[in-house]
């Protein structure tokens, strides 16, 4: 007869594979197992040595036994024609064949009656029969999936579909397993440990070996995995193995964190990292709102909640905590929540601002309100001088007191007086904000005030100019100051705006009295503004670096 067509290594191993792996053989059947994580380990080395020298001494004996090349690739029973006893050869196939086919029939209806236990499969096929739970359901169902494999006529066929199953099982196993070695959760007490470096290069091997076999149903396989993992995830499933992916994100976020504080950082790269001091959310919605506009899921928002220390308790601040986070979530905010206790508000807020924060990530900008309380204005002024010391910006937001004020167009307004780091982060924000869906029709301008009608087209010209330079899409608004009072001007040029950014010189040398006198003054000054944010930058960040063109 005429050999056959040559194939290549890797289809012939697609069709051999599932015939020398049963490595699993052993899981699948451990609850019938005394003692599993003894025989398992043990079993399965020894099986697999055992078929290895096993098949490696087979094709050395053909060759010893018959020298003509072209009768090893037709005749398929050349093992029986020379064995000194034939017969043993179709007993032995008929005894290896029987042998896998009653081992996958007592091991499988086990698994699907264990996944069935878990609710990945119909709890149906987790009913068992008699003393020993036996899964007659399962059964059936097995039987029914080999018969249907059986119809088809062809093993050859089958068997490269069953080598993705494999080696996908095989990957994983070894993914998780170098994994958990790599993470060293407590929880991870193997009895037989392997190096994670093994375990890894095991999967890589088998992704390898898919790819090599056949691209395109490495493919479906990796669909049929991430489908399944969808269809787990949809269910909300309770699993009582455990879940790796805490770990797996703890031990990314450690790396990250770790990289990150290895690094200085830079205006290149700057985002606020922002503490919003809002107390209780519904009180204070505007707060949550212009944070949330800021970081639109791309910074880090912990919002921060102050309770009596003589009412605290973990419990109370455990329940308050998960509260104000279902609220969040419900509003489709991303925020983390801390709850700090204090002796009072104030002393809260400052043991907060002082100690809240892990390495780079730590909170860089402080989000505040006002208060109309004329008492809190002296804890105000030594709260902004702690935040200036720690080198920290400050928001501080408040609200309009007359709704119907608003623009019919969206206009946020952001006064200039040179490029001051107070401009330039106030820039940054009006930037962020405006990209945030709610305020993403609005219109940037740029408000400045020169003494003289001779400097308005000077102040125009350079306003023009650094927008350009910046490529910052805003207006310019120069006006000319007369005998009223600035604040006077200001609420007059910014009255149709939406949104106000005004810049809030940080504490020098006066006192905290003398502070708490100027803020007096210039929220007093600022009175009857649409919605605004009062900006501080103490940030060691160039801020005008921002916009400083690179082109």
């Amino acid at each position: 007869a005429a050999p056959p067509a040559a194939l290549g290594f890797w289809p012939v191993l697609a069709v051999f594979f599932p015939a020398v792996t049963g490595i699993l053989a052993g899981v699948s059947m451990s609850g019938d197992l005394k003692n599993p994580s003894r025989a398992l380990p043990l079993g399965t080395i020894c099986a697999v040595l055992a078929g290895c020298a096993i098949y490696l001494a087979i094709p050395i004996f053909l060759n010893a036994a018959v020298p003509d090349r072209g009768v090893l690739m037709t005749d398929t029973l050349i093992v029986q024609k020379v064995a000194r006893w034939g017969s043993l050869i179709l007993l032995g196939i008929w005894a290896a064949s029987l042998s896998s086919a009653v081992g996958c029939m007592l091991s499988a209806p086990r698994t699907l009656q264990a996944l069935a236990y878990d609710g990945v499969l119909p709890k149906i096929l987790g009913r068992g029969y008699g003393a020993g739970n036996d899964p007659r359901l399962a059964t059936l169902l097995a039987l029914a999936i080999g018969a249907a494999g059986i119809l088809l006529g062809d093993i050859n066929l089958i068997a490269p579909v069953l080598t993705m199953f494999y080696l996908t099982a095989y990957g994983l196993l070894n993914l998780s397993a170098g994994l958990e070695e790599l993470m060293g959760n407590p929880s991870w007490r193997p009895t037989f440990r392997v190096p994670a470096v093994f375990s890894l290069i095991g999967f890589v091997v088998c992704l390898k070996m898919m790819l090599m076999i056949s691209a395109g149903w490495t493919l479906v396989a990796t669909a049929f995995v991430a489908a399944v993992y969808w269809i787990m995830k949809r269910r909300a499933l309770r699993a009582r193995w455990g879940d790796m992916r805490v770990g797996l994100l703890m031990f990314g976020v450690r790396m990250v964190v770790r990289r990150l504080a290895q690094h200085t950082g830079g205006e290149r790269n700057w985002r606020p990292n922002l503490l919003v001091l809002a107390g209780a959310p519904t009180r204070r919605w505007h707060l949550i709102e212009m944070a949330d506009a800021i970081s639109r899921n791309r910074s880090l928002v912990t919002v921060a909640s102050i309770i009596p220390e003589n009412t605290w308790t973990a419990e109370r601040a455990e329940n308050l905590r998960l509260s104000i986070r279902g609220y969040l979530e419900k509003q489709g905010v991303e925020a983390q929540v801390r709850i700090q206790p204090g002796e009072d508000h104030w002393s809260g807020i400052r043991e907060l601002v002082r100690a809240y924060g892990y390495g780079p990530l730590t909170p860089n900008t402080v989000l505040i309100g006002v208060s109309d309380k004329p008492d809190t204005l002296l804890p105000f002024a030594r709260l902004v001088r702690l935040v200036a010391h720690t080198r920290r910006n400050l928001i501080i937001v408040r609200e309009t007191a007359d709704e119907s004020a608003a623009a019919a167009e969206p206009r946020i307004d952001i006064w200039w007086r040179g490029l001051t780091p107070n401009v330039a982060f106030m820039l940054a924000l009006a930037c962020m904000v405006k990209r945030s869906p709610c305020w993403s029709g609005a219109r940037l301008r740029l408000c400045h005030v020169v003494e003289k009608e001779e400097a308005r087209d000077e102040a125009r010209r350079t306003l023009d100019a650094f927008l350009t330079q910046a490529r910052v899409d805003a207006e310019v608004s120069v006006l000319i100051q007369d005998e009223r009072p600035a604040f006077e001007r200001i609420r007059e040029a910014s009255r149709g705006a939406s949104l106000v950014f005004l810049g809030v010189r940080k504490p020098e040398s006066e006192s905290d009295d003398a502070y708490a006198e100027y803020t007096r003054a210039f929220l007093d000054g600022t009175a009857g503004l649409p919605l605004t944010v009062f900006a501080m930058a103490a940030e060691a960040v160039d801020f005008q670096g921002i916009f400083q063109s690179e082109a």
